[in-house]
């Protein structure tokens, strides 16, 4: 066993709240009802601009509507969305690929299936490091294996807001709101404004990719990117994720919302301090105790 917990985890959490519901449909109203005001007083232009820009904000602090329908439960073998209705969808925690800590959600993906479980729901209880001590010590000996084989691990920002998420909160009442004011050009401006955050969003996720490999860490800092070797690396953990800095130089913030973050830190943490000596063959274990999650790396030293 590579995971020690002080208990079982057996949790069921509601995606979200009924008010979220309630508030997306009077969104939608009022997007529906003061569009026409909207569309004297700004034009049709500055109205699609101004309930994109309203949308864009919601989709940033809120879920979607349709996970007040849904339902979370983890134990010690999966993690189970179930809703909207009847539809059930199970993802074993051996079986795991991704995790993703984004906004509110601790995202999950493996086998094709993706499950996004409320992560303040897992906070309140304590349990969200027994969810990440299933997974995180499987990923993180197979990332320290690839590294040693010569491959490269790269961890990429997940697009914020999300694809989802934008249409339920942004796109659709901009849409709307657009049709109301009965013009054309309403609604063209609100589409190459949407896809205007799109490219950008795109183009900042690009920029902030972390890439690791055998001989260092990749970062960029502004325009240019560098290459730190794991000898010169220094890492310390603060707020938003970690920070690394080259010895003598300028420091990075790596931030916790890169997917599979959690699952290299304990990588970046292990190869830093025993650079440039860095074994062939690590195991990583578990500990969690007390609501907290230690991940160590064992150094393997069988032939």
């Amino acid at each position: 066993m590579r995971t020690s917990v002080e208990r079982s985890l057996w949790l069921t959490v509601p995606g979200a709240r009924a008010w979220l519901a309630l508030g997306w449909l009077l969104w939608l109203g009022l997007a529906l009802l003061f569009a026409p005001r909207v569309g004297v007083m700004l034009g049709p232009g500055g109205a699609a601009i101004g309930f994109l820009a309203a949308g864009w904000a919601f989709a940033r602090a809120l879920p979607p509507p349709v996970e007040c329908f849904r339902r979370y439960h983890l134990d010690d073998d999966e993690v189970t969305a179930i809703g909207p209705g009847a539809k059930v969808r199970r993802l074993a925690w051996d079986r795991v690929e991704t995790v993703t800590q984004r906004g509110g959600v601790l995202g999950l993906a493996g086998d094709g299936i993706r499950i996004a479980v409320p992560f303040r729901r897992l906070a309140e209880t304590s349990l969200w490091s027994a969810a990440l001590a299933r997974v995180v010590p499987e990923l993180a000996t197979d990332v320290w294996d690839r590294l040693e084989d010569g491959e490269e691990v790269r961890l990429a920002p997940v697009l914020d807001p999300a694809w989802t998420t934008l249409t339920w909160w942004a796109w659709g009442p901009t849409a709307v709101a657009s049709v109301a004011i009965g013009g054309a050009s309403a609604l063209g401006i609100a589409a190459v404004l949407a896809l205007a955050e799109r490219v950008v969003v795109f183009a900042l996720a690009h920029a902030r990719r972390i890439r690791l490999d055998r001989a260092g860490i990749a970062i960029r800092d502004g325009r240019r990117g560098r290459v730190i070797p794991w000898s010169r690396v220094e890492v310390a953990r603060v707020e938003q994720g970690i920070r690394v800095a080259d010895r003598d130089g300028a420091a990075t913030v790596i931030r916790a919302g890169l997917r599979n973050f959690w699952i290299a830190l304990p990588v970046i943490e292990l190869r830093a301090t025993l650079a440039p000596h860095c074994p062939s063959r690590v195991t990583f274990r578990a500990r969690c105790a007390d609501g907290g999650l230690a991940v160590v790396g064992e150094v393997d030293t069988v032939a």
